[in-house]
């Protein structure tokens, strides 16, 4: 049995772990925070510094799983600042620079640990105060001695304007170098996959100002008849290059509001595959949902080359919820659903004959009873369906892997049974 770490311990794995970070070296950061892990369980600002580990290295399920799990069990908001960086970072945006990992204070443990070190301090501190007692009378005797050598003349006035005037030309030059940056990005090629294309690039269509789309990422475009509501779009290289191919379009939903691409932008690149992500589902009201969905539809149609047989979508919750009733009001145009947890409520109560479903829910689900229940009842009715189960509750989101692997059964299956290849050319 080992014993409990020191604070002082705690304090240099934790400092280690910064400088890792700091250096770009996440992986051995991120090994240094799990020692600490076990001993420190409840620690916030050990939870945030993992998080931005796994961040950094590209997992972003068990990154999106800390966040969760500071914002449900341990209250802390900075949780909400987690899943913001997830977004960013699967939607392409650059991350934050490595100086500003702000890991906060390290770990503080309690109990007979507390008492024991608080004693040692004090043992620190009172030899630290002979100490500065001795260094302060050598001081003084050696400021003392030579006295009569020291200028504290003020400097002239013309070398404090030279020195004003150099700091305005350094904070000039570093301002003219980040809007070169930023103007370098924006004339980027668009040979560039899933790059981030700004407004002014959109080349805006007749069809009611919405992008004459080509391939890359969009955020915030407005939806046609209502610009109160926008939409984040990505499109694959393939549309640029297949002009007289129409392809599967991914809608993503989710409760909370502006999900981004969910860990899909990847796959659909890969695979040719639209994502048109909702930034205004919520829970508020499912005929707030459905209106934010259907503008959705009248922006990216027709302009958009969408197939009109090969819709899929992803939601959880109150999303998984909206996008069930969106596939019934809609059944010509959706070919599977990948649904985290079942449609509690919906009128709908079967989607159309040749649908595919998929489920995904945590062992601890509330909701996990009428998800099986469901899963059964459609199976026995003769709907081709998948069912994963993953660790977490209701609020976890599913692990990466899971999620893609649904949607490749999905656009797999109706691509073969369309004629079509999968994976694509």
């Amino acid at each position: 049995m080992g014993y409990p770490m020191d604070r002082a311990r705690a304090q240099i794995l934790f400092k280690e772990a910064d400088e890792l970070f700091r250096a770009g070296n996440a992986a051995a950061a991120l090994n240094r925070l799990e020692t600490l892990k076990a001993e420190f369980s409840c620690d916030k600002n050990l939870w945030y510094a993992r998080g931005r580990c796994l961040i950094a290295l590209g997992r972003f399920a068990e990154a999106r799983d800390v966040a969760e799990h500071m914002i449900n069990d341990l209250g802390v908001p900075r949780g909400k600042r987690l899943l913001e960086r997830i977004a960013d970072a699967e939607n392409g945006v650059a991350p934050q620079p490595l100086s500003e990992m702000d890991l906060g204070p390290p770990p503080v443990p309690t109990g007979a640990m507390v008492r024991r070190e608080r004693s040692a301090r004090l043992r620190l501190a009172a030899l630290a105060v002979i100490g500065f007692a001795v260094l302060a009378s050598a001081a003084f005797y050696v400021q003392s001695v030579n006295r009569s050598n020291v200028s504290l003349a003020p400097l002239p006035d013309d070398e404090i304007r030279r020195l004003r005037a150099n700091r305005a030309i350094d904070r000039e030059r570093r301002a003219a170098e980040e809007r070169a940056a930023l103007l370098a990005r924006a004339k980027a090629p668009t040979t560039e996959p899933g790059r981030v294309i700004p407004p002014e690039e959109w080349s805006v269509a007749a069809i009611d100002g919405v992008p004459d789309w080509k391939p890359g990422v969009y955020r915030d475009v407005p939806c046609k008849s209502n610009a109160a509501y926008t939409i984040d779009v990505f499109v694959p290289m393939a549309y640029q290059e297949r002009t007289e191919e129409f392809f599967p379009g991914l809608l993503i939903s989710m409760p909370e509001g502006r999900p981004g691409f969910q860990g899909f932008k990847k796959y659909a690149e890969q695979n040719d595959i639209i994502i048109v992500s909702l930034n205004h589902s919520s829970n508020k009201t499912f005929a707030y949902n459905e209106y934010a969905q259907e503008l959705a539809f009248n922006t990216i149609l027709p302009g958009l080359r969408v197939h009109p047989e090969l819709g899929f979508t992803y939601g959880a919750s109150g999303g998984a919820r909206s996008n069930w009733d969106c596939m019934c009001r809609h059944p010509q145009n959706f070919a599977g659903l990948i649904q985290v947890v079942f449609p509690r409520g919906s009128e709908c109560k079967r989607p159309p004959q040749g649908v595919r479903v998929a489920f995904l829910y945590g062992d601890r689900d509330f909701n996990r009873k009428g998800t099986e229940k469901l899963c059964g009842e459609l199976w026995n009715e003769g709907y081709e369906v998948q069912v994963r189960m993953y660790s977490g509750d209701h609020y976890s989101n599913p692990p990466e892997n899971l999620r893609v692997e649904l949607l490749d059964w999905l656009v797999g299956s109706a691509r073969r049974e369309r004629g079509l290849p999968h994976p694509p050319p």
